[in-house]
């Protein structure tokens, strides 16, 4: 059973607000939420951590994550 919720964001976002929303999840949850933020670029980059989430799957919160994936 995981015991925290990983996060990624997409864009430009003010990283204050995500770490504020996150944290207040995560003490609704009583779980830590971690964020990880994005460029769409960085999202289109071949790297371990990114292999990881794509094969993991993926939830999309807002948007798809079909229209985001590439590989």
């Amino acid at each position: 059973i995981p015991h925290d919720v990983d996060v990624l964001v997409m864009g430009n976002p003010d990283v204050r607000q995500v770490n504020k929303a996150c944290s207040l999840v995560g003490k609704k949850l009583g779980w830590e939420v971690n964020p990880v933020i994005l460029t769409p670029h960085e999202w289109d980059k071949d790297t371990p951590f990114l292999r990881q989430v794509r094969s993991d799957g993926l939830v999309p919160v807002i948007g798809t994550a079909e229209r985001n994936i590439s590989h």
